[in-house]
């Protein structure tokens, strides 16, 4: 995952907590630039329902079980979809363990 959770995403995801806690929707990032659109960019989870999760408790716990469930998810579905195409039950979870930590 290298840098990317805890230079890009968290800091999003804690000023997108914050400005919802004030009662703001963050349409707009007026640190990025001049400015820059914010809940359009799909990476930022604005408006995605998982994320509802933040809202509740502190916001680095919640995060944590975010990516947790979200890896977890993935080896689960990807298992199922394995399993779905007909491959055997060691070939599946092979399938869904190496998608689960791949970092896709």
């Amino acid at each position: 995952m290298g840098a990317d959770l805890p230079n890009f995403s968290y800091p999003f995801a804690e000023w997108t907590v914050s400005q919802m806690k004030l009662g703001v929707i963050p349409w707009w990032n007026p640190y990025h630039s001049f400015g820059s659109p914010f809940a359009a960019v799909v990476s930022h989870h604005v408006f995605y329902p998982p994320t509802l999760a933040y809202y509740f408790g502190d916001l680095a716990h919640s995060y944590q079980i975010f990516l947790v469930v979200h890896v977890a998810a993935a080896g689960i579905f990807a298992y199922a979809a394995a399993r779905e195409w007909g491959f055997s039950e060691r070939a599946s979870m092979l399938a869904g363990t190496c998608f689960a930590f791949s970092g896709f």
